[in-house]
């Protein structure tokens, strides 16, 4: 067995990852999906065997890629952790299971979220006149909008529930993963190999591990469609063979024109009908489990106090930082995957500075905002803007990113939004910002990381609807004082488009006003790449 790693911009952990699966598989191969930085040579440098792509093409391309290379080399099954880090006793856990069953794709859930098969074990207990055991009471959280609607046709088409449908740690076996068709070249694939698997027959287990991993959700309106698209062609084809006589349950489709042509036809449908709903919220899991425990109102953010939890945000918000980031842009609009880099910093007021460079370190857009005035630059176009702040700022036009320079700078500042804040009625530590009539623009839902309180997800409203979600993950320490959280996912939900910016390099010194001249000279360096 071997182990498989799809990674990206992971330069820090994937030493570790690559060092947890080396003493479970007889070697390790790790898919870099075009990295911008050493991810490479840090997983070579760790003993594995590494595959680099040129540019980015997705987590599903990536990990077929992966499959195949690994059973090009002779190995029969691939132990793919996802984006967990496993202890060794999970680790066990999954090998002993595909030792027990070689040919089965073997599934890692949650303590007691097992519900793989279990109506047919029960229906089977019951035909020998045998006491079934309990069904499990856990069931998984259903999400909403285009991705509940895959969720559904998924059961449909699998008849049975799944733990984790959309991702999770997996042994997959190899020759049966090449056999497969698949099409979807991001985070779908996840959900379209177990479809295919259980279509195909081939045994799928649930085992419980000791920690819950995490639960990741596709939320591409793209994406969601293109596996609508996938899966009810072969709904149609199952539910048809079984209504003509022609086999039940996982038997081959039929092949007849009727099938076929109500299948295409089905299958258009359904992509057109996605390609035109808008994107819903899609709460999967709550950010706010810390609360699960009961916790009493003085032991939340600032106190209880609404006013202290706010403020705490905002002097955190408004510590001096450069910060260099990684950065990946998926929009509607743009083939595939855009990469660039970008150079941040704020002092310890309002001012803000953005430079995007592409990976090269060519600078393709520089915004900066000093006092109550801002300035944008492109120069590969010619572009050069200014304004008070609160006007409308046009998005960066040459490098087409999906959110406006000007509210990146709301949400990575301590700008405030609303005049007054209050907690979320029937939630725990959710914090609201509200305007002068009363309406929510921002909401901040805290966790907690190391016993400190963090924003882990924050929603701008517009209209009364959310507009922008953004998860804020990964937090680490920083000189002792500063919690940073070094990953961060936009998401529009109208436009359909995502941000992620990975945090590659922070620092808390250097931060001058030289940084922030609206006019003038220009020549000081954000990043050490650009000198």
């Amino acid at each position: 067995m071997v182990g498989l790693l799809v990674v990206r911009d992971d330069e820090d952990l994937v030493a570790a990852r690559v060092g947890s699966l080396v003493g479970r598989c007889e070697s390790v191969i790790v898919v870099d999906d075009g990295s911008l930085d050493g991810t490479s040579e840090a997983a070579r440098a760790a003993g594995a065997r590494v595959l680099r792509l040129p540019a980015p093409v997705g987590e599903g391309a990536a990990l077929l890629a992966g499959i195949r290379l690994a059973r090009e080399l002779g190995y029969i099954a691939a132990l793919a952790p996802h984006r967990e880090q496993l202890s060794p006793e999970d680790l066990d856990v999954l090998v002993l299971a595909h030792l027990q069953a070689p040919e089965a794709l073997v599934l890692g859930v949650g303590p007691g979220q097992a519900l793989a098969g279990k109506e047919w074990a029960e229906a089977a207990a019951l035909a020998q006149g045998l006491e079934p055991e309990p069904y499990p009471s856990y069931r998984p959280p259903r999400a909403s909008g285009m991705p509940g609607r895959v969720e559904r046709v998924f059961e449909r088409l699998v008849e049975t529930r799944f733990s984790y449908p959309w991702g999770g740690p997996r042994i997959l076996p190899l020759q049966s993963m090449c056999r497969r068709d698949i099409k979807a070249s991001g985070q779908g694939v996840h959900m379209e190999l177990v479809a295919l698997s259980v279509v195909a027959g081939i045994p799928t287990v649930e085992v419980e591990l000791g920690v819950e991993p995490s639960r990741h959700v596709v939320t591409c309106r793209r994406a969601c469609a293109a596996l609508l698209g996938r899966f009810v062609p072969l709904l149609v084809r199952k539910n048809l063979s079984e209504s003509l006589g022609m086999g039940g349950g996982y038997a081959p489709p039929t092949n007849s024109p009727l099938a076929l042509l109500l299948s295409a036809g089905l299958a258009v449908a359904v992509v057109l009908l996605g390609m035109g709903c808008a994107m819903k919220a899609t709460p999967v899991s709550s950010v706010t489990s810390a609360c699960s425990g009961g916790l009493a109102l003085s032991d939340w953010p600032g106190g209880g106090l609404p006013e202290a939890a706010w403020e705490s945000v905002r002097q955190a918000r408004a510590e001096p930082v450069r910060v260099e980031y990684s950065v990946s842009v998926e929009d509607p609009t743009l083939v595939g995957m855009r990469r660039a880099r970008m150079a941040f910093a704020r002092d310890g007021s309002q001012a803000i500075r953005m430079r995007v460079l592409d990976p090269v370190g060519i600078v393709l857009a520089d915004y900066v905002r000093a006092g109550d005035r801002w300035e944008l630059s492109i120069p590969s176009i010619g572009v050069a803007e200014q304004g008070a702040v609160g006007d409308a700022l046009p998005r960066l036009r040459g490098l087409q990113l999906p959110l406006a320079p000007d509210k990146l700078a709301l949400l990575l500042g301590p700008e405030i939004m609303g005049e007054q804040v209050a907690w979320k009625g029937g939630a725990c530590a959710v914090l609201e910002e509200r305007d002068s009539q009363g309406a929510v623009v921002r909401e901040l839902a805290f966790d907690r990381v190391d016993g400190r309180w963090v924003v882990a997800q924050e929603t701008l409203f517009e209209g009364g609807e959310a507009r922008l979600v953004v998860g804020h993950s990964d937090h680490q320490l920083v000189d002792a004082t500063l919690l940073w959280s070094h990953r961060s996912e936009f998401r529009d939900e109208k436009r359909g488009s995502q941000l992620e910016l990975v945090t590659t390099g922070i620092r808390t010194d250097g931060v001058t006003e030289q940084l922030f001249v609206l006019r003038g000279d220009r020549s000081a360096p954000m990043s050490s790449g650009e000198e």
